[in-house]
């Protein structure tokens, strides 16, 4: 993960920020919210994209939407758990692809832009940013998401699939704090 040269797409930053919607998303010491709206607007990614510009593309839409920047990080984790960030990925069998290894309901999978759209777009209903637990409401799009509750598809699902989304907040959490410091230095250098 290098600077922000040859992204492809230049870093957005626009005024306004958000705030977190409840304690339990957003208690993470060290973990803050930038100066303002920072990474890639969607529309910017290409199947090319590195896993940076779609890390970029991923913080720009959960500010947008309102995720606080702990429950960033754990879409951010879960984007690198299933895909290590790429928007070529496909799994063995060629049913799951994309940065969210999403199957073919997903409108527009293929395209980088629309996976992320389109997975915020269900995760916004499935808890979204007023989620009381954000890894259970992954867990519960990502796993089960025809259960009536991210409680009960945590009860009825492969519940490792959890801790294996969590064992990567570590990588997204440096991945955030690196494209957040860009930015803030960015912002700050434009004063």
């Amino acid at each position: 993960m290098g600077g922000l040269s040859g992204m492809g797409a230049p870093l957005t930053a626009l005024a306004g920020s958000f705030n977190p919607r409840s304690a339990a998303n957003s208690a993470l010491p060290g973990l803050r919210a930038p100066a303002g709206i920072v990474g890639i607007p969607l529309g910017a990614l290409t199947v090319n994209s590195g896993p940076r510009e779609v890390a970029a593309a991923i913080i720009h839409e959960a500010q947008r939407r309102g995720y606080s920047p702990y429950q960033t990080t754990a879409i951010l984790a879960d984007a690198i758990q299933e895909s290590n960030l790429s928007p070529k990925a496909k799994s063995p069998n060629g049913l799951w692809e994309s940065i969210f290894q999403q199957d073919a309901s997903y409108p527009g999978r293929r395209n980088p832009n629309l996976a992320i759209a389109e997975f915020f777009n269900r995760l916004d209903k499935h808890g979204g940013p007023s989620s009381r637990d954000i890894w259970k409401s992954i867990f519960w799009l990502q796993q089960r998401p025809g259960d009536p509750s991210a409680e009960i598809a945590y009860a009825r699902g492969r519940q490792e699939y959890l801790s294996e989304i969590q064992s990567k907040h570590g990588a997204a959490v440096g991945m955030y704090h690196e494209i957040i410091g860009a930015a803030d230095a960015a912002l700050g250098s434009q004063v």
